[in-house]
């Protein structure tokens, strides 16, 4: 998983199940019997990090009742160093039709949660 996660920070998406088990040391048989596609190794390797996407997204809805302007910057802030680290992930956030239907699900409360972030800070005036 550990090797999984640095090629598709690294190379993104595109990354095979071969280059996979060839970073962790272990024959591509190996990887094959856990994994039935890319796309099943991606979701479980991404899938931490969605879970704390989702966090910080209603955490910074929360507090953009009370401080419109700290929420929208330090999510922005947020999604930006994510992107930029992990390019994988960045795919993931900018094409909504990659990824598992939870992710997708994910994804559209997000979005919807972002709007409403922005929202905020509008009706507050601080953009």
């Amino acid at each position: 998983m550990a090797a999984a996660a640095r090629l598709l920070a690294k190379n993104g998406l595109s990354v095979s199940l071969d280059d996979v088990a060839a970073a962790a040391g272990v024959g591509s048989a190996t990887l094959y019997r856990r994994f039935s596609s890319r796309d099943e190794l991606a979701s479980d390797v991404l899938g931490q990090q969605m879970a704390e996407y989702v966090a910080r997204t209603e955490a910074e809805l929360a507090r953009s009742q009370d401080d419109p302007w700290g929420a929208l910057t330090s999510y922005t802030h947020f999604v930006v160093e994510r992107q930029i680290a992990d390019r994988a992930f960045a795919e993931v956030l900018s094409s909504p039709g990659l990824g598992t239907a939870a992710f997708r699900e994910d994804l559209d409360r997000t979005y919807r949660d972002l709007q409403a972030i922005v929202q905020n800070a509008l009706d507050a005036k601080v953009v």
